[in-house]
């Protein structure tokens, strides 16, 4: 077993049916505009631009509310391995919470990652979906979100969830349909896609099941602070419930 592994075997009856907890559109902007969450974010975006590597972070929620992120790790030209628990010297660029409460059982809330070009819309890829498309609760995220940094240090995420009104037609099938839609609309994934509008992306998720939300974070001096627009959008997000796991 390698360091950082869970130290027992993951319950997968457990996985299918979490205990959950329920976290609102405003405690969301709170996790959001924490500490913590906003020095991993600057660290991420920071060394994306840097390496033109993926790089990213979990975010969980302890019991008492509070954010919990391990660290800020990073990945290669395509993957972030943000997900796992290769939790190393050599992937981990920053620890945030480090491994003080890492045995805490925990809500997975979220995985963030960066794209490496912070040129044209956010495009999450099929992979990336796959986070919030599993039939398992317990085996996916309430959210993911892919970052972009742009000029002059600032950062724009979308926040992508699945619709629960929306009657998916086939398991992991919506995400390779969205795929499919975007490239017939003109996108080329993996591309900047200049001069292309991330309302178009956003569309195309919503007609294949996903909801998305553009949240931007400016520059106050050295720190990232979240727009006022951004504020109001996340704030009325409605609430969702995180699976509780031990991992």
């Amino acid at each position: 077993m390698r360091e950082g592994e869970p130290k027992e075997d993951i319950d997968f009856e457990k996985a299918l049916n979490p205990e959950k907890m329920e976290i609102s559109g405003g405690k969301l902007l709170e996790l959001f505009e924490s500490g913590n969450f906003l020095e991993a974010l600057d660290v991420a975006a920071t060394e994306t631009q840097k390496s033109e590597l993926e790089t990213g972070f979990m975010l969980k929620v302890l019991q008492d509310g509070s954010p919990y992120i391990f660290g800020v790790i990073k990945g290669n030209e395509s993957s972030a391995n943000v997900y796992g628990y290769s939790y190393d010297s050599e992937s981990t660029i920053k620890e945030i919470d480090g491994r003080e409460k890492e045995a805490e059982r925990k809500a997975s809330l979220m995985t963030l990652h960066f794209h490496p070009s912070g040129m044209g819309p956010i495009i999450p890829s099929i992979p990336d979906l796959h986070q919030v498309e599993s039939v398992a609760p317990g085996l996916s995220f309430p959210f993911m979100a892919v970052g972009h940094a742009r000029e002059a240090g600032n950062v724009d995420l979308l926040l992508v969830r699945r619709d629960k009104n929306y009657k998916a037609k086939e398991v992991l099938g919506d995400s390779e349909n969205y795929h499919n839609q975007i490239k017939e609309m003109g996108f080329i994934p993996g591309e900047d896609n200049i001069g292309k509008s991330q309302e178009d992306i956003q569309k195309a998720l919503s007609d294949n099941g996903f909801e998305s939300f553009l949240v931007s974070f400016g520059r106050e001096g050295e720190e990232l602070k979240m727009g006022k627009k951004s504020e109001k959008i996340v704030a009325g997000i409605k609430g969702v419930e995180a699976p509780i796991l031990k991992w």
